[in-house]
């Protein structure tokens, strides 16, 4: 099995959102080249240029918001690409029950998860490589590899639990059908 090395984001911008959603895509659609790489984040950056001004993006990065809605106006129009909520801003599931729903769904082929990683001096997207009870294996753009489950909350950040996992910002996203079109830049 090859090992997916994640593409990375530079040092000075804020966009880890649309790298977990490229690295999301290089989840689900196994032989995503780097050309095709390429094309989703320019026909990303065209999106949100065109819904907002792009240097704040790239300075400030993207919300829950923004990135279900790029993942709906780029990746499942032209990927086949669902996405959808684990939960609304509503539930409030104990970090163990938001593990083994996770866990769940990454028993399945044709499943990504992106999710917000909150502490106190930042706030960064990611995506699931695997995870357990305890832990969080990461296909990170800033090279984060793991999170511990120990660490975790999904209410507040607390001394002990410095990590906020904020399952509303939690997105499960998956393959509708295998075939896309790559030769456009459309």
């Amino acid at each position: 099995m090859k090992i997916l090395v994640p593409y990375e984001q530079g040092a000075l911008d804020s966009l880890c959102g649309v790298y977990s959603l490229i690295n999301a895509m290089r989840i689900l659609i196994k032989d995503l080249d780097y050309k095709e790489a390429e094309r989703v984040f320019r026909r990303i950056l065209r999106h949100v240029e065109s819904k907002k001004r792009l240097s704040s993006v790239i300075t400030g990065g993207i919300g829950d918001r923004e990135v279900f809605n790029i993942a709906r106006a780029v990746l499942q129009t032209k990927y086949n690409i669902r996405i959808r909520r684990l939960y609304e801003d509503d539930q409030k599931p104990t970090p163990s029950k938001v593990v083994a729903k996770m866990a769940k769904l990454l028993q399945h082929e044709n499943v990504a998860i992106i999710i917000s990683i909150e502490a106190v001096d930042y706030e960064h997207w990611s995506v699931i490589k695997s995870i357990s009870a305890k832990e969080i294996q990461l296909c990170d753009s800033a090279g984060t590899k793991r999170v511990q489950m120990s660490k975790c909350t999904t209410k507040r950040i607390t001394q002990n639990r410095p990590v906020l996992i904020d399952p509303s910002s939690i997105f499960c996203l998956t393959l509708r059908n295998r075939r896309f079109r790559n030769k456009e830049d459309s």
